[in-house]
């Protein structure tokens, strides 16, 4: 399997938690992570359909909308074993999907020439399912 190695550097100063300084300088810990060849970019598609249906002069309105996301080349760091040299190998992973609907009633109660009370109550639930786990892989919590 081939790879490359990607090395993130990053300052440690004294704010940092486990900040550690030799001879008054910074030490820089140096993160190994191996990936696949021809990674690429998280992406995803979506769709949405709804409607905003208004009554009484726009004093009453009602919006619905549904709406689906599909997440893929998702991002999976996979530990391995400290013998290799890497804390992880970086691989284009699971595929998710999203779903979700919204629902939002508008109201004016309260409309004249030198005021206007305006109200809004939302109503949202969004789940998240796994539709492909790389490798054919058992799903559990924890990975």
């Amino acid at each position: 399997m081939p790879t490359l190695l990607t090395i993130t550097f990053r300052p440690m100063t004294r704010d940092r938690p486990g900040a550690t300084r030799r001879n008054a300088l910074p030490l820089i810990p140096i993160r190994k992570v191996t990936h696949q060849r021809g990674i690429e970019a998280e992406n995803s598609d979506s769709w949405e359909i709804g409607t905003d249906i208004r009554f009484f002069q726009n004093r009453l309105g009602i919006d619905i909308a549904y709406y689906q996301a599909k997440d893929y080349n998702n991002l999976e760091n996979i530990p391995v074993s400290d013998a290799s040299g890497y804390e992880g190998y970086l691989l284009n992973g699971n595929i998710y999907r999203r779903k979700g609907v919204e629902f939002t009633i508008n109201a004016t109660p309260v409309r004249n020439d030198n005021f206007r009370w305006d109200t809004q109550i939302n109503f949202s639930q969004y789940r998240r399912y796994i539709d492909e786990i790389y490798g054919d892989k058992e799903y559990t919590e924890d990975r």
